[in-house]
């Protein structure tokens, strides 16, 4: 999911001998964080892997204008070797990896979509990355509950404090009580706070999520962690 500058380091982590390699990168839509990684991403230079990339296409340009322009030889020296695919998606259902995707569109500049995810073993996992639950019409937010209904897990866009909001309205993004108060709308089993402020030290994201964590008790509901570097979810 997405291709930021952790892209790498999960990239070092795959054993490079396991021959006939598949990687799935799905992203949400084209702004740099989501992806800067993708030309550091170890498989891409592994003649044995094959590495398909599927995102949304923009409105001015197209997801593989874009992959292209990552790799291209005036801002990056190498070539891939693996047998690289880019595959634009929409919003709908489509497989990917092997895994069933039912995608909506979000409240972010450009083209972003959220995905439900749904595992072959069963459980239910969805990303929702930027996305201004303020912003949203009602009619695209009621699409967006009904996206992630009964997830096991709600990954969600929890930039601002709530305090931030006002100043940062347009800017794309949401507050870790809004992400919260969507997945108790959904009936979400847990909801992981994500895509945090870059300015915010760990005392503050620490702030936020006791807040969220109260927020949900209160409501008897899902359960509210905080995205880390190099966290693992157990589904």
């Amino acid at each position: 999911m997405d291709a930021g500058s952790g892209l790498r380091e999960y990239g070092k982590s795959l054993t490079s001998t396991e021959p006939d390699q598949h990687h799935t990168i799905l992203l949400s839509h084209l702004h740099w964080d989501h992806i800067a990684g993708l030309p550091f991403f170890p498989p891409l230079y592994q003649s044995s892997a094959a590495v398909e990339i599927l995102g949304p296409n923009q409105p001015t340009a197209t997801l593989k204008s874009v992959v292209a322009g990552l790799m291209a030889p005036a801002v990056w020296p190498l070539s891939p070797l693996a047998a690289l695919t880019v595959t634009p998606v929409q919003a709908g259902e489509f497989q990917a990896g092997g895994f069933a995707v039912n995608a909506c569109q979000l409240a972010h500049a450009g083209l972003t979509l959220g995905y439900r995810i749904t595992c072959p073993s069963g459980p239910i996992v969805s990303y929702v990355t930027d996305n201004e639950l303020a912003a949203m019409h009602p009619a695209l937010r009621q699409a967006l509950v009904q996206l992630v209904a009964g997830s096991d897990v709600l990954v969600h866009d929890a930039t601002w404090n709530d305090a931030l909001l006002p100043e940062r309205s347009g800017w794309g993004h949401s507050s870790g009580s809004e992400a919260v108060a969507l997945g108790l709308d959904a009936g979400c089993r847990t909801v992981v706070l994500f895509h945090h402020d870059p300015d915010a030290d760990d005392a503050a994201l620490d702030r936020q999520v006791e807040s969220a964590r109260r927020q949900a008790a209160e409501h008897g509901g899902s359960v509210v962690v905080a995205a880390a570097d190099g966290m693992i979810l157990d589904l």
